[in-house]
């Protein structure tokens, strides 16, 4: 019984096998025909050269945005040295070191190996381009 079955599935699929190139191959001139103008449009020297400035354009905006993730991530490193160095500026234009006096030996070296872990973060970013 299942081996009648198994031959009847056999048949239908060979039957639309049969039907599907029936109904394709007089298709197949015009897919072919269509194909050949689709690769002439893409290989044309206008399609090439809009495609090329396309590519640029993306690029220069990719390059922009990236700009102004590193200018973030300056600001970051920016903001980490005024926190262990101190806060503000004096009136001659000295920087305050008032809030690393205030630290005792073992919160400054802790602070200190902060900063430098996030130095040598901020290094291997701009090395690399982001």
């Amino acid at each position: 019984m299942a081996e009648r079955i198994k031959n009847l599935f056999r048949a239908i699929e060979i039957a639309f096998a049969v039907i599907f190139m029936l109904w394709a191959f007089p298709k197949l001139p015009s897919a072919v025909e269509f194909a050949r103008r689709l690769f002439a449009v893409v290989l044309s020297h206008p399609f090439v050269f809009l495609l090329g400035n396309l590519i640029a354009l993306v690029l220069f905006y990719e390059s922009r945005s990236l700009q102004g993730a590193a200018a973030a991530a300056a600001a970051e490193e920016e903001e980490a040295v005024t926190e262990v160095a101190g806060s503000g500026f004096e009136d001659d234009g000295r920087r305050r070191m008032g809030a690393a006096a205030e630290m005792n030996g073992d919160e400054l070296r802790r602070a200190s190996e902060e900063f430098i872990e996030k130095q040598v973060v901020f290094h291997k970013r701009e090395n690399m381009g982001f």
